[in-house]
Formats: C-alpha cells, structure tokens, sequence
C-alpha cells in the first residue's frame, strides 16, 4: 500500500511539473477502466486529486506486474 502511495504522489508531483509530457487518450474513463480490466486484469487500487484539480488514479493487476496511472481533468 505505501508503494502504491508514493507512486500515487510522483504522478501528482510530474503532472503538476511536466503536463506535455503524459500521453493523452480520447476515451471516456468507464471505458479505460474496462479495457484496463478485460485486457490486463487491472481495477483501481488508489485515487487522489492534484492542485490542478485533477483526478489521478492507479489501476494494477492483483498480482502487481501490471499497471497504469491514470490522469482524468
């Protein structure tokens, strides 16, 4: 859980310092999540919002190999 933590927290510290560097998607996040879930086994684990307002995420596979961080303005 503190792994999980301390990722969620870089993400927010990178967003905020270096936006142009994520990559940015056109889907919704409903169907992010689910082909994050049919694809790779990956449900939400840790959410947090950034100073900008944005919603951050991190979805892993239960056995930890997998994961995704996942920025929503």
């Amino acid at each position: 859980m503190m792994r999980i933590a301390a990722a969620v927290a870089t993400t927010v510290l990178a967003a905020s310092l270096q936006p142009a560097l994520g990559q940015h998607v056109c889907a919704t996040r409903a169907d992010i999540v689910k082909s994050l879930q049919q694809e790779y086994q990956e449900a939400p684990r840790a959410m947090g919002m950034s100073d900008t307002g944005a919603v951050i995420e991190v979805l892993s596979a239960q056995d930890g190999k997998t994961w995704t961080i996942l920025m929503t303005t």
